[in-house]
C-alpha cells in the first residue's frame, strides 16, 4: 500500500502545517521530525529508523516537519486509501481518531519542556480552555 520515494540527507519530507494527508513509513534510512520555534531554536519531535511509522495528526495540518537524516526511502500512505480500509468498521475508526488527537496532545506537551515557566503556564491555560469548552455543552456555558 502506498508509494516509496527516495530523500536526500537533509531534504524535507512534509512541512510543519502542510496538509496532513498521508502517514509514512520509513524503508531504509533516518527520518527526523522537528519544529522551529519563533525564536529560532529548533525543536526534535523523534527519530525514526526502517520500519518505524510517522506523521499521525488528528488535525487537518502536520505539527511537525520531517526530514531524512541520511539518505532514506519512505513508504507513503494516503489517509483516505488507509481510511477505505479502516472505514469498514466504525469502532475501528473511533479508536484511530481518539489515538491520533492523543498523540497531538502528547506532541505539544513534549514541546512545552524547553519553554520558560510563563511560556507553559500560558500554553496549559490556552489548552485548558480548549479542552473544556470543547467538553461542555453550549447550554452549560
Amino acid at each position: 500500500m502506498g508509494i516509496r520515494i527516495s530523500y536526500a540527507p537533509k531534504e524535507r519530507i512534509f512541512h510543519e502545517y502542510d496538509p496532513a494527508e498521508s502517514i509514512y513509513k520509513v524503508v531504509g534510512g533516518l527520518v527526523c521530525t522537528s519544529k522551529f520555534l519563533s525564536d529560532g531554536r529548533r525543536q526534535i519531535g523523534g527519530f525514526y529508523l526502517p520500519g518505524d511509522y510517522f506523521g499521525f495528526e488528528s488535525s487537518d495540518a502536520y505539527a511537525l516537519s520531517a526530514e531524512a537524516v541520511t539518505n532514506a526511502k519512505v513508504r507513503i500512505i494516503k489517509k483516505s486509501v488507509l481510511a477505505a480500509v479502516v472505514g469498514r468498521d466504525a469502532i475501528e475508526r473511533q479508536l484511530l481518531a481518539l489515538t491520533s488527537r492523543e498523540l497531538a496532545r502528547l506532541q505539544k506537551r513534549a514541546l512545552l519542556l524547553i519553554k520558560n515557566a510563563q511560556e507553559r503556564v500560558g500554553e496549559f491555560i490556552l489548552e485548558m480552555e480548549k479542552r473544556t469548552k470543547a467538553a461542555t455543552p453550549s447550554s452549560w456555558r
